[in-house]
């Protein structure tokens, strides 16, 4: 099983974002965790969505723009299976083939804890994030949606300054010091993410 967790706020996005999970899993076993804060942009119906079983829709308080407080949501209060993978998918990227490949191939590995992608700029081949080894994992190297985690390492995490914009890279330093062993890493530096691909503004 994998879990995707979006902090939902572009209610316009969510549509596409949902065909785009349906396409690329198959018939993957998901769910989609959508976990609203404080603000909403977009008044786009989501009934259709939230119909499927496999979408999950919470809405919490939040005070901040990042969405660190609906991870930390996720992360505290709602409870996987140890072995399941986890992903975080803010409203304006998408799964690529390379992420459900390498869940798919890897999750019989159950030493392994973290897949660790290199990651492209929005539709683009521009590389906008390199990975090569464990140092990777850290602040300036690593975006929130640079990774899969499993649950029973995640579980034991949380996403500390909620009030700053990079506290996905502070979670990744987290990440890199429970690691049980370098075994339970796994690094693909030609397989991809991608980063803002429903954003207009200028990708860098």
């Amino acid at each position: 099983m994998i879990h995707f967790i979006t902090p939902l706020y572009r209610y316009d996005n969510i549509k596409r974002l949902y065909i785009n999970l349906l396409h690329q899993l198959g018939g993957c076993n998901f769910n989609w965790h959508l976990i609203e804060g404080s603000n909403k942009l977009g008044n786009a119906d989501l009934s259709e969505v939230l119909r499927d079983d496999r979408v999950k829709y919470y809405k919490i308080d939040t005070v901040y723009p990042w969405g660190h407080e609906q991870r930390n949501h996720f992360i505290c209060n709602i409870t996987c299976n140890d072995l399941d993978w986890c992903y975080f998918l803010d409203d304006d990227n998408m799964i690529t083939g390379d992420l459900v490949d390498s869940y798919i191939e890897d999750d019989i590995n159950l030493d392994l804890d973290v897949i660790l992608f290199a990651q492209k700029a929005g539709v683009t081949d521009k590389i906008r994030i390199y990975v090569k080894n464990k140092n990777s994992l850290g602040c300036g190297s690593t975006d929130i949606g640079s990774f899969l985690i499993r649950y029973r390492l995640l579980k034991t995490l949380f996403i500390h300054f909620a009030s700053e914009r990079n506290g996905d890279g502070l979670l990744a330093e987290s990440i890199k010091q429970v690691l049980p062993s370098d075994s339970a890493l796994k690094i693909y530096p030609n397989r991809y993410t991608r980063y803002n691909v429903f954003s207009h503004k200028e990708i860098v």
